[in-house]
């Protein structure tokens, strides 16, 4: 669809509890979209290197991807 039908599209009502649901869903989509994003560029530097990886960069990527877990639970942002 073009931008243009979408704006003329009518969405249905929603009430504060949809709404605060569908702003935390994104939140979670943002944040996790960002961790994957940090790992990603991780994996890529350490890629080239003929070093192999230190335990530091290790215990920061398993943050990382633990994060990522953490923000996929529902129950971590209800309130």
């Amino acid at each position: 669809m073009r931008f243009e039908q979408l704006i003329k599209s009518s969405l249905p009502p929603m009430t504060l509890a949809e709404a605060q649901l569908d702003l935390d869903y994104r939140a979670r989509r943002v944040i996790r979209n960002q961790l994957k994003w940090q790992a990603h560029s991780l994996a890529i530097a350490r890629e080239g290197s003929d070093i192999p990886p230190s335990a530091e960069d290790n215990e920061v990527l398993n943050n990382i991807n633990k994060q990522i877990v953490e923000t996929d639970n529902p129950l971590r942002f209800s309130k």
